[in-house]
């Protein structure tokens, strides 16, 4: 099993450095990395290094599949590594800088739900959202029903 610290630094380096991060974010298995300019991002290096699992590349969105546990630490040594470095933070961006960047953050975020996929998926959401007690409420009969006839109180 690799280091995590040596393993961050190596993240680090194949995704283009400090400077080229705009977040960092790590769930059970897998750390979240969103890159300013996912062209600095050695993709082939990344898939190469000894304890990643995976890499999903989408657009400026990177998720790195590492396992549970190493995630954790992995992504702990990165946030020290970016912030030991001069302004990889800030980027030296102005506040109105920074402001167009979240916004086209934001724009990003929701073009994908805009889509007509989206509308079908949410369409048929709301036909199912409502029957979902009732087919809670099917499974805990169905449920009291089997244990009754199992125990021999029941109808059958």
């Amino acid at each position: 099993m690799p280091d995590a610290q040596q393993l961050a630094q190596q993240i680090l380096d194949s995704v283009g450095g400090s400077a080229n991060i705009a977040d960092v974010e790590n769930c059970m298995t897998r750390l979240r990395v969103e890159v300013v300019s996912d062209s600095s991002v050695a993709l082939e290096d990344l898939k190469a290094t000894d304890g990643v699992m995976a890499t999903i590349a989408a657009g400026s969105n990177l998720q790195i599949v590492l396992g549970p546990g190493l995630v954790d630490r992995v992504a702990d040594g990165l946030k020290a590594l970016r912030a030991s470095a001069p302004s990889a933070a800030a980027g030296g961006s102005s506040p109105e800088e920074l402001a167009a960047r979240g916004a086209e953050i934001k724009a990003a975020a929701r073009a994908p739900s805009d889509g007509r996929t989206m509308r079908a998926i949410r369409k048929i959401s709301a036909i199912f959202i409502p029957l979902i007690p009732a087919l809670i409420a099917c499974g805990l009969i169905a449920g009291i029903n089997g244990i009754l006839t199992n125990s021999g109180g029941g109808p059958g």
